[in-house]
């Protein structure tokens, strides 16, 4: 409910709603969270085995996928996830199902273990990678002494196993980007360090759930730029504290920190649905929270706390029938008009069509306008009219979600290149007051300050994006002031 408020009093209202498109955030994830959690919490303690054995499941099929794509040369693995580190998320919550189970037949369960931390290995996941001797210890809690040395054992030997096909393929292993690579630590704390600046603007209710880029993104640090890339944004926290802290405000963060530790404490970390939430969740410490795993978690995590019999159900039926075909017919809009907006298309006017069909269903987010922008984009060279849609359906793409940079730097880029300088110099101006180091953005200021005979003004921007960037010769020829 809090998640509802700061949604209804956010900026942007529709926004934080319904998140940005694509990512799953925003207040939908709130409610996704809170209400799997429920489903497990009522389902009754007869539902366990059968959650248990569905993860199990979708832990063997995305284990077997990520060892094919490893050894195939995929580079790091995501097994059926759109992340890798989604797919450690999942498989480090595996484990511990399949940990609880050493008390049986144990080299099969062990063999499990070993595959579960080579696919691990293989994702590149280093807060998974960091996690596992965590889990290890954790296992000598629950397992008498040897069969607690086997899981470490089997553990140790799948994280070799992993290494070992991943020279067969090619790619970073977790073990080697932990020794390796500092840059993502770096981002992360340079990313919280921001979000400091944001909880100061609205400590109470937050930007509004989901709205963690748009909220940080006029403090992206130096230091930020040149670990991640100048051009590069967190849509996440990678942090759940951090996220809600900023999203909903210290009272959310609170909140959702309270219902995280109650639910913990009714299901017990020792339970194998209660151990599979704590480690799914755990690396959303360092790792941004996803559509297609938290609330799995929770569910689990609800699961674990059930009681022995089902929860009977408080509303009417009927009422119960509205609420979900409300839910199924948002999710078919969303589905169509996704599809809508993605299709490629034979002609012009098929694509036309499906575009106005897409911005009907899809109204409050810009893949629409974007995708319709694109449909005018390969004549606006030679047909002013073309020209004047395409840039026409870019500003209102921006204006869909005014907080990303990237649009309004795409909308400058279009005006600049048909000598609408003034207009570019503006839209250029708004993009770099989101992503004040985006080198991109700053390259192209300068060069359209120096079209409109603004010499020092293009030297400040030429300078700005040297200090990201030293290596850029032609912009060096732009920093040298009038």
């Amino acid at each position: 409910m809090w998640g509802l408020l700061s949604s209804i009093l956010s900026p942007h209202p529709a926004l934080a709603l319904f998140g940005l498109y694509i990512s799953g955030n925003g207040e939908l994830m709130v409610l996704a969270i809170a209400g799997a959690w429920a489903v497990g919490c009522v389902a009754g303690a007869g539902a366990r085995q059968t959650i248990e054995w569905a993860l199990l499941t979708a832990v063997g099929i995305n284990t077997i996928v990520a060892l094919a794509q490893g050894v195939s040369g995929a580079g790091r693995t995501t097994g059926a996830f759109n992340n890798p580190v989604y797919l450690a998320g999942l498989l480090s919550g595996g484990l511990w199902l399949i940990i609880r189970r050493f008390s049986g037949d144990w080299r099969v369960w062990g063999a499990a273990a070993a595959a579960v931390a080579a696919a691990i290995q293989m994702s590149g996941s280093r807060s998974s990678i960091v996690l596992m001797p965590v889990v290890a210890v954790a296992a000598g809690r629950v397992l008498p002494f040897r069969r607690a040395v086997l899981v470490a054992t089997f553990l140790a030997g799948g994280l070799l196993l992993g290494g070992l096909l991943f020279t067969v393929g090619g790619g970073s292993s977790a073990t080697s980007r932990v020794a390796g690579e500092t840059s993502g630590f770096r981002s992360r704390l340079e990313a919280w360090s921001e979000a400091g600046h944001a909880l100061a603007r609205r400590p109470v209710l937050g930007e509004g759930p989901g709205r963690f880029q748009e909220a940080t993104a006029p403090f992206r640090t130096l230091r930020f730029a040149k670990a991640e890339g100048p051009d590069s944004t967190f849509g996440d926290a990678h942090n759940l504290v951090v996220e809600y802290a900023v999203t909903t405000g210290l009272v959310g963060a609170a909140l959702f920190l309270a219902f995280g530790g109650c639910g913990v404490l009714a299901a017990g970390w020792r339970s194998p649905l209660g151990g599979f939430a704590v480690f799914a969740i755990l690396g959303q410490f360092l790792e941004p929270q996803a559509a297609s795993l938290t609330p799995i978690a929770f569910l689990a995590l609800g699961a674990a706390a059930a009681g022995e019999a089902p929860v009977k159900a408080m509303l009417p039926p009927g009422a119960r029938g509205a609420l979900v075909g409300a839910a199924a017919l948002m999710g078919l809009l969303i589905t169509v008009g996704s599809y809508r907006a993605t299709k490629v298309y034979a002609s012009l006017s098929a694509a036309s069509s499906g575009m106005r069909t897409a911005r009907a269903l899809l109204p409050f987010w810009y893949v629409a306008d974007n995708r319709t922008a694109s449909i005018y984009h390969g004549r606006a060279d030679s047909d002013p009219a073309a020209r004047a849609e395409y840039l026409m359906w870019l500003t209102k793409a921006a204006q869909k979600e005014p907080d990303q940079f990237e649009f309004w730097f795409e909308l400058g880029a279009a005006e600049a290149r048909y000598g609408e300088y003034a207009a570019a110099e503006t839209d250029f101006g708004r993009a770099l007051k989101l992503n004040r180091w985006s080198v991109n953005t700053l390259d192209d200021l300068a060069e359209v300050e120096h079209l409109l005979n603004h010499p020092n003004q293009a030297s400040v921007y030429a300078r700005r994006s040297l200090v990201v960037n030293p290596n850029q010769p032609d912009v060096r020829s732009l920093a040298v002031p009038g």
